[in-house]
């Protein structure tokens, strides 16, 4: 390559345009549309501590786990001073990709050389007594485990209760103990966690009748009558209709957001929203699809491709971005 292609003319103030133009896409939740400007700011050498902090959550949000995971190894390598939000993410990371041997290295790293409050060693001690039991397999008694967890289940760290799921999964066949059950009729309790243990149930095929509640409705279930959320007849009337207005036009986008939907299809599983038309959903999909990835399309236009009314695309859109909003993980 000769000395002019080597050469790349930076324009002025590009560290200031790339930065706003990524933190702006990430605040509304464009996380591909921002990952590309964290991305072009660390080609350029231009990254800063917060710039990568940005770039691990784009990468989470869009469940690129291994890449995340490799930033936030070179995060640590490279920082001085400990910043326990990162920490966090990065044992999310090491829990959703089952490396529990790496989680037990970072968090015994953690607990010796950082400075950190006593609530936060508190936690990372229960992480690390976690990953240590993981990595050795521990064979113990499903009943007294599980009675073990009941207070995590009981309080409100979502983190934890994320362990604690991952846990059960390793045990095999999940029963419906009555920890589990309350939690599943409690508003308060996250509504992921809640998906991940009925699709522990489901795949017992528990036959008991199990009560749930998510976003202010309550309904009863029997675990081993449920399909699989990608097999629900609901998600897949709504992938069908999108499909047929948006996988020709681009397909691209339509397969981005087809994962997005069963994304958050899976946190309101196995409830039916209020707009029940599947048509609505395939139409806020589109909707959204075109406002975060290519130019916007007008409601009008979706509204007459779709054969809905503007009152049904405006709420089914309004709850779809609160599901995102409160409904994902926040750990």
């Amino acid at each position: 390559m000769n000395k002019k292609q080597d050469t790349v003319i930076l324009f002025p103030n590009l560290l200031h345009r790339l930065q706003e133009k990524g933190f702006a896409a990430l605040h509304e939740k464009r996380f591909e549309e921002a990952l590309q400007c964290f991305k072009q700011l660390a080609e350029h050498g231009l990254q800063e501590e917060r710039t990568e902090i940005a770039t691990v959550i784009c990468l989470m949000e869009l469940n690129e786990l291994q890449e995340a995971k490799r930033y936030c190894e070179l995060f640590f390598q490279n920082s001085k001073q400990a910043h326990y939000d990162v920490i966090e993410m990065y044992m999310t990371i090491l829990i959703q990709l089952q490396r529990y041997d790496e989680l037990a290295e970072i968090v015994q790293r953690v607990l010796e050389e950082y400075k950190l409050a006593d609530t936060q060693r508190e936690k990372l001690y229960s992480l690390l007594s976690f990953s240590k039991k993981m990595t050795a397999g521990n064979d113990v008694n499903t009943a007294t485990e599980y009675e073990e967890l009941a207070p995590i289940f009981e309080g409100d760290d979502v983190m934890l209760q994320l362990q604690a799921v991952n846990e059960m999964k390793e045990y095999g066949s999940v029963r419906p103990v009555p920890f589990l059950l309350e939690f599943l009729r409690d508003e308060m309790k996250h509504p992921f966690i809640k998906s991940l243990i009925i699709n522990l149930l489901i795949e017992a095929e528990v036959q008991k009748e199990i009560e749930i509640e998510k976003f202010g409705d309550r309904i009863t279930i029997i675990p081993a009558s449920l399909e699989n959320v990608k097999e629900w007849a609901f998600s897949r009337d709504v992938i069908a209709a999108f499909e047929r207005n948006a996988a020709n036009d681009n397909p691209t986008l339509f397969e981005a957001m087809k994962e997005h939907w069963y994304q958050i299809s899976f946190i309101f599983y196995p409830f039916i929203p209020n707009q029940a038309d599947a048509s609505v959903w395939a139409a806020v999909l589109h909707k959204i699809g075109y406002e975060r990835f290519t130019e916007k399309l007008s409601d009008e236009k979706i509204e007459r491709m779709y054969k809905i009314t503007r009152k049904q695309l405006l709420e089914a859109y309004s709850l779809f971005l609160d599901i995102e909003k409160d409904a994902y993980m926040t750990v």
